[in-house]
């Protein structure tokens, strides 16, 4: 990652969150950041399925606001996860959450 780093360049660890235990994502997320990452996302797109709400949540929980979390594969928030999330994030950015 060093020469991402060197010139620049973004990182974005893709994790496969259909196929872990929420212990797993929370190790991931961890590994990620200590490893320099600036992202972690849900999915590939790829596997049997995409992001949750609870995935989100709980690697933003995790890691956020220092990475960026990223929902990939298919998801279609409804209005109310939509909210949910968006009063997660600034509860985190008001220093609420732990």
């Amino acid at each position: 990652m060093r020469t991402c780093f060197e010139g620049g360049i973004l990182v974005k660890v893709i994790l496969e969150n259909c196929y872990l235990t929420d212990e797993e994502k929370i190790t991931a997320c961890n590994v990620a950041e200590e490893a320099g990452a600036d992202y972690v996302t849900t999915s590939t797109g790829f596997a049997e399925s995409g992001a949750t709400l609870h995935d989100i949540e709980l690697m933003y929980r995790t890691v956020g606001p220092r990475l960026g979390v990223k929902a990939a594969g298919g998801t279609r928030p409804s209005r109310p996860a939509w909210e949910k999330l968006c009063a997660l994030k600034e509860s985190w950015r008001k220093g609420e959450e732990k």
